[in-house]
């Protein structure tokens, strides 16, 4: 037998090293601007559908202004399964830097408009722009959303990322993209699932995305960040409006190379880049490489994602006037819209107002990228005063019907004081009772005054005849006292004490019996 064992032991195959795994994730969004961009959207999808890549989207209803359809085709793919993950993008298309009611609602409603457009909605929210503050968080984990998908990673805060991630910096942004990041907050967390744009960040060429991932793939491997058996993941943003011929084919060109499989090795770790489900991804999503998040300053996200904060802005000044006036009534009004949402009292004409404040709410992202974009200074202060009138009919629904809401809580509290006062009064009176507050001892009860008296007669205040003009008169055992024709029980004064012979009085008839008896028997 020791020969045979001998062969096996030689011959048992070597461990196999567990593989570096990059799942890149396409995905797409409803933002489209005109039928053009509707039908590119419907030509890309069906590539999909043919080539059987599954992809994400993400929808905002405000998109069916300007592109009429656009959700119609996404539900056509969601349908058949090419769409397999499909989320919210919010109503107006901008989050960071709000107040927190108005981003919960955001979030809430946004939600609700996807259900009811695709009969499904997955609580996985497209951040606008990728910018986010504290709010966010906070608003996400009250509807339920625990997975987001941003460009944020930490290199936004180059201190945080050299504390926690020595390395980290020195690796290309396509390699400090591939970690699922988490933000912890109390007992919760909010996972951040790590978005690149194939045309901002790559220049809509395959063969420039597909070389700097590589890249990014090699350092973190060179800097020991990642080792055998770790999964990473990018996902890969192509909208609508860019989907131009060019840049389509350059989108799906891609995707192809990376559905055959990419391979390479590093320092004997050997790397593999493969296209990934979206739903696979966020159902295994513990499974993926997981780093902490610094906690999201708004400012530091907003200029790490290429924007400018308004007051910074090089623009005419009523552009800023009109803006952070409409912020500032946001704000004033923050707390109260919140109590009214949280009461359950929402009524049409205010969610009316409030939706459509929503669905032309800018943050500073989005002013930026429309005095970048619109390039005519005259539209977008069109655009801040529609939104301030707005704004304005919001507030002053807001005060209204909070002052409704506090004026029936007031009331309410009103009504409680007043049953628990007739309540009171209709309660029967107790004889008052006699207390001795000062021979009281802290963490024990007191006797009641009958069952006192009955233990430990006490002398009362007339006990030497008459005292202050009282009289005292004993009948039948009863004891009552008089003053101007009144009687008070014995109840309520203490009765009087019973004198006590000393004890050689009492004894003295038994000492002289005893003596007697003595003297007779001597």
């Amino acid at each position: 037998m020791l020969p045979v064992l001998v062969l096996l032991m030689v011959t048992a195959p070597a461990p196999v090293a567990a593989d570096v795994v990059l799942h890149v994730v396409p995905y797409t969004d409803s933002n489209a601007w005109s039928e053009e961009h509707v039908a590119k959207l419907a030509e890309f999808l069906t590539w999909c559908r043919e080539h059987n890549v599954k992809l994400a989207a993400f929808y905002f209803p405000v998109s069916e202004q300007s592109a009429a359809g656009v959700s119609d085709v996404l539900k056509r793919f969601v349908d058949d399964g090419t769409i397999t993950v499909i989320g919210p993008q919010t109503v107006s298309h901008a989050l960071g830097g709000l107040p927190y009611s108005i981003q919960y609602w955001e979030i809430d409603r946004s939600l609700k408009y996807t259900q009811n457009r695709f009969g499904t909605a997955d609580r996985v929210l497209h951040v606008p722009y990728w910018v986010l503050d504290e709010n966010t968080l906070r608003a996400c984990l009250k509807c339920g959303v625990h997975i987001l998908v941003s460009g944020t990673g930490p290199d936004v805060d180059a201190d945080f990322c050299r504390e926690k991630y020595p390395g980290l910096l020195q690796v290309n942004p396509a390699g400090r993209h591939m970690f699922v990041g988490a933000w912890r907050a109390g007992n919760s967390v909010v996972y951040n699932l790590p978005a690149m744009s194939f045309v901002r960040d790559f220049g809509g060429r395959a063969d420039k995305a597909l070389s700097e991932i590589r890249e990014g793939l090699r350092g973190l491997i060179q800097h020991g960040i990642v080792k055998d058996g770790d999964k990473l993941v990018l996902w890969l943003l192509l909208e609508p409006w860019q989907m131009d011929g060019a840049t389509l084919r350059e989108f799906e060109t891609l995707i192809e190379r990376v559905s055959e499989g990419i391979t390479l090795t590093v320092n004997g770790v050997t790397a593999r880049i493969v296209l990934g489900d979206p739903r696979r991804v966020i159902e295994n999503l513990e499974s993926f490489k997981t780093v902490e998040l610094p906690s999201p300053d708004y400012i530091k996200i907003l200029k790490y994602e290429g924007y400018t904060p308004a007051d910074e802005l090089q623009v005419d000044p009523e552009i800023k006037l009109l803006y952070s006036t409409y912020i500032d009534i946001l704000r004033s009004i923050d707390q109260k819209l919140l109590a009214i949402i949280e009461s359950g009292r929402m009524d049409g004409e205010l969610e009316r107002a409030l939706d459509e404040v929503a669905q032309l709410a800018w943050n500073d992202a989005a002013l930026c990228a429309a005095v970048e974009q619109w390039e005519d200074e005259e539209l977008v202060k069109a655009h801040l005063k529609r939104l301030l009138a707005k704004t304005q009919e919001l507030a002053y629904l807001v005060n209204a019907k909070y002052n409704e809401l506090r004026g029936e809580r007031s009331r309410s509290v009103r009504e409680r004081t007043t049953r628990t006062q007739e309540s009171q009064a209709r309660q029967p009176t107790q004889p008052p009772q006699a207390s001795t507050p000062s021979q009281a001892k802290p963490g024990r009860s007191q006797p009641s005054t009958e069952s006192r008296a009955q233990r430990q007669p006490q002398r009362s205040s007339g006990e030497s005849g008459q005292q202050g003009g009282k009289k005292r008169v004993e009948r039948g055992g009863e004891v009552t006292g008089q003053r101007s024709g009144q009687t008070v029980s014995a109840v309520s004064r203490p009765q009087r004490r019973v004198r006590r012979l000393p004890v050689a009085v009492v004894m003295l008839p038994v000492v002289l019996a005893l003596s007697r008896f003595l003297r007779r028997a001597a």
